[in-house]
C-alpha cells in the first residue's frame, strides 16, 4: 500500500495528542469535583413513562398511527427544562411521594398497580397531569371496557366515550373566557393537531374547550382540585409548545414549583447537585447571568462562590455583578467558606 504522506501523518500525531490532551484535562476536572461524589439532583417533577405504552403505540389497529410516546416525551420535558426544572423520568410503578408534580404524557397502558399509585400519589395532595390516549389498555394490551381514562376517571373528574384522529388543519381550541377563533395574537384560539378526545366533565373545572366544528363547546383541558389539597388535570388533546408551556407553567405555579434560578435565557441550565451549582451555557452565545441570583442558589448565605472546575472564585460587589459564560462554557460553584 502507498506510505501515507507527511502531513497525514503530522495530522495523526496532533490528533492523537489533542485527545490526549483533552483526556489529561478531564481527568483534572473529574478530580476537581470529588466533593460532590455520591450526590444526587432532587427533583421536584417527575415525567411517567412506559415502555408497554411506547412499544404498543407504534402497532397498527389504533386510531391514528401519528402519536408517539417519546416524542410527547420530550415535548412536555422541553418547556421544564427551558423553565430550569429538574426532572426525574419514571415508571407509572415508581415512588412519587416526593415530587411536587408528575406528569404522564402518554400512558396508553395502565395497570392496576400504576393506576392506584397515580392514585395514592394524587390523594395525598400531589399535583398529578395526564395526557390524551392514556389509561386505554391494561397490561395485555387489551382496550378496558367504559369511558376512558377508566381506571382514573373518578380522580380526574372526566371520561370520556370518542378518540377522534384530526384531519390536516385540526380544530380550535381557546382558554376559558378567550373565546374569539383566529390565531396569532392574545385572547383568541389556538389550532390543535393530531387527535383529540371527545369526553365529558364529571366535577372537574374546564381550563380550555373546543371551539367551532363538532366538539364545539366541549372540554379539552381541564383541572379537578381535590378536598386534601393538590388536583389533577386532564390534556384531552396534543397541545402546540406554546401552549403546552403556558399551561405547564399553571400546574408549576400551583404546585409552588419554581427554578433554580428566575428569568435565565434560554439555553442555560442549572442544576444542583449536592452542595454544588451546574451553571452550564448550551448556546452558540456568550451570556451574561445575575451573578446575585446564581450565589443565592447557591446558598441564602453565600457571600461569594468558587468554581470548582478552576478554582475562580465569584464574589458580588458594586463592580462586579454579572457572571459570563462563553459559549458551551460552564462553571460549578460551591459557597466559599
Amino acid at each position: 500500500t502507498r506510505p501515507a504522506s507527511r502531513a497525514a501523518v503530522n495530522r495523526s500525531i496532533v490528533g492523537a495528542a489533542l485527545v490526549s490532551l483533552s483526556v489529561k484535562d478531564l481527568g483534572a476536572q473529574l478530580a476537581n469535583l470529588r466533593p460532590i461524589v455520591s450526590t444526587g439532583v432532587e427533583a421536584p417533577v417527575a415525567l411517567v413513562f412506559d415502555w408497554a405504552s411506547w412499544w404498543v403505540l407504534g402497532q397498527s389497529g389504533l386510531p391514528t398511527n401519528r402519536l408517539d410516546a417519546v416524542a410527547a416525551l420530550k415535548d412536555y420535558y422541553r418547556p421544564l427544562w427551558e423553565a430550569v426544572i429538574a426532572v426525574d423520568v419514571v415508571e407509572p410503578t415508581a415512588d412519587l411521594s416526593g415530587y411536587g408534580v408528575v406528569i404522564a404524557p402518554s400512558l396508553y397502558v395502565l395497570t392496576e398497580a400504576g393506576a392506584a399509585n397515580l392514585t395514592a400519589y394524587r390523594q395525598a395532595g400531589g399535583h398529578l397531569v395526564l395526557g390524551a390516549f392514556s389509561g386505554v389498555a391494561d397490561a395485555n394490551a387489551h382496550v378496558r371496557q367504559g369511558r376512558f381514562p377508566v381506571l382514573l376517571r373518578d380522580l380526574l373528574g372526566v371520561s370520556g366515550e370518542e378518540w377522534l384522529p384530526l384531519p390536516d388543519g385540526g380544530a380550535q381550541v381557546a382558554w376559558a373566557g378567550e373565546t374569539t377563533v383566529g390565531e396569532g395574537s392574545p385572547g383568541k384560539s389556538f389550532a390543535v393537531e393530531t387527535f383529540a378526545e371527545r369526553f365529558r366533565c364529571d366535577g372537574a373545572e374546564v381550563l380550555a374547550s373546543f371551539v367551532g366544528g363538532e366538539l364545539d363547546g366541549l372540554p379539552a383541558i381541564t383541572k379537578h382540585a381535590g378536598a386534601e389539597g393538590g388536583a389533577g388535570w386532564y390534556v384531552g388533546t396534543i397541545l402546540p409548545a406554546a401552549e403546552l408551556a403556558r399551561f405547564l407553567k399553571q400546574v408549576l405555579a400551583a404546585a409552588g414549583v419554581r427554578g433554580i434560578v428566575p428569568e435565565l435565557p434560554v439555553g442555560v441550565e442549572v442544576t444542583r447537585r449536592g452542595p454544588a451549582l451546574f451553571v452550564l451555557n448550551h448556546t452558540r452565545s456568550t451570556v451574561d447571568l445575575d451573578l446575585e441570583a446564581l450565589l443565592n442558589a447557591v446558598s441564602p448565605t453565600a457571600a461569594a462562590a468558587t468554581d470548582l472546575l478552576t478554582g475562580t472564585t465569584y464574589q458580588l460587589t458594586s463592580e462586579a455583578t454579572r457572571l459570563q459564560l462563553f459559549p458551551d462554557d460552564v462553571v460549578v460553584l460551591t459557597e466559599r467558606s
